[in-house]
């Protein structure tokens, strides 16, 4: 079995922090959906708890592949992870800095319309694939379905799915922030994610990296950093999910608590 460095299986150590974690979830994360979905902000709430359980399947999937000492797939997902993150953090940070559900309510009307939009070029390419004068009306064809979004202007929609998009993710974060751990924190992850694209779109650069990591032990330091990493950020999406219901209910703020002391050992860092 793969995912050995300095002579112990280090991925075995996060995951029994991990499990301390899913201990924690499993006492109190029912009764954190119920609070959620009763509250004034149904739709923020509904989005940090679905990217809580999604990026919580793409963690679990790195620290099994991390086992199986396959860098390439753990290098694919850790990138998907990077942007569950981020998304996740934003939509918290814009609910604190609002005070409302509009947020929320943005991600689900206008995230969706941005990947509705994508798939509709993607059908326009086909057709122009096969027909170069099939001139095809996109927005028209959306709106032929979705007639709420009719009266939007071109800039309007445009402002709105921007808003979503991974650069101005980056930068509200940045912003928001004013931490200098956070700042470092998310330099690093931000420089992970550039890096890590060429694994996700099948670049020279991908195959140059697993080249450059063939040795064993360097291998398995770069699977350690990754696994390390992908820990911090799942928990960190959990603990604003929790920090978001405590605003709801002051009962969820021992479990937040419990969440923040869930450290991995010093040993590992």
């Amino acid at each position: 079995m793969g995912g050995f460095y300095n002579s112990m299986n280090f991925i075995e150590d996060i995951k029994s922090v991990d499990e301390k974690i899913h201990q924690i979830m499993e006492e109190s994360f029912g009764e954190l959906i119920k609070s959620i979905s009763k509250s004034t902000f149904p739709s923020t709430g509904k989005a940090l708890i679905t990217l809580t359980l999604k990026s919580n399947f793409i963690k679990n999937a790195i620290f099994d592949l991390c086992e199986n000492d396959d860098l390439y797939s753990v290098s694919i997902l850790f990138r998907s992870l990077i942007e569950h993150y981020l998304r996740q953090q934003y939509l918290f940070m814009r609910y604190a800095q609002e005070k409302n559900d509009s947020i929320g309510i943005d991600y689900y009307k206008y995230c969706n319309m941005g990947e509705d939009l994508g798939y509709i070029k993607s059908i326009k390419y086909i057709h122009k694939m096969f027909d170069d004068k099939n001139d095809f009306d996109i927005w028209g064809s959306y709106c032929s379905v979705k007639p709420e979004f009719k009266n939007l202007t071109k800039i309007e929609r445009k402002s709105k799915v921007d808003q979503f998009n991974y650069k101005n993710i980056i930068s509200f974060i940045w912003n928001f922030s004013k931490n200098e751990e956070v700042s470092n924190f998310l330099q690093n992850i931000i420089l992970n994610y550039s890096e890590l694209s060429s694994f996700v779109h099948g670049g020279p650069y991908g195959e140059n990296m697993m080249f450059s990591n063939g040795d064993k032990k360097k291998r398995n330091k770069k699977l350690k950093n990754m696994a390390e990493l992908s820990f911090t950020m799942a928990k960190q999406i959990k603990q604003f999910t929790y920090l978001f219901a405590y605003q709801l209910d002051t009962k969820y703020g021992s479990f937040y608590n419990r969440l923040l002391k869930s450290e991995l050992p010093k040993v590992l860092k």
